[in-house]
């Protein structure tokens, strides 16, 4: 609690402001209970910084703490995506393997149906023909 010398004070607002005894009396005593009950000492006050410094280094400790644990999970997550860069990679040459093969081999269902198309064309046209003869033979009989 703060050191207030009520007496001293009631005495200057008697002498310095004309209060008379019983007004300066109860304007010392409102003071005093206020100052009793609000006032922050000096003692109080370095205890309070005391109590913040030692609040604020514990809070530096938990930040620090903090960062070196989000450091070590973004650090866990680049060398995840590393990893999944690596296998992105194998199935994408997986993937350009495969097409290849499976151009490669629509290339060669293509070339052999051009093939069948040909002995198709040839054997529709032996047919024909044959066919043709028959007919011709059918006319001469009937004939």
């Amino acid at each position: 609690m703060i050191g207030f010398d009520t007496l001293k004070a009631s005495l200057r607002l008697q002498e310095e402001a004309d209060f008379d005894e019983h007004q300066a009396h109860a304007l010392v005593n409102i003071f005093a209970e206020g100052i009793g009950e609000d006032m922050a000492t000096r003692d109080d006050l370095e205890k309070t910084e005391m109590s913040l410094r030692s609040e604020i280094q514990a809070l530096r400790g938990d930040l620090e703490k903090t960062e070196a644990s989000l450091r070590s999970e973004i650090q866990a997550v680049r060398n995840e995506v590393k990893v999944l860069r690596g296998e992105v990679e194998v199935l994408r040459g997986d993937l350009e393997k495969t097409e290849a093969t499976l151009r490669s081999e629509i290339q060669a269902v293509r070339n052999e149906v051009e093939v069948l198309r040909g002995d198709l064309e040839k054997t529709e046209a032996t047919l024909r023909s044959e066919i043709q003869a028959v007919r011709n033979e059918v006319e001469v009989l009937r004939g």
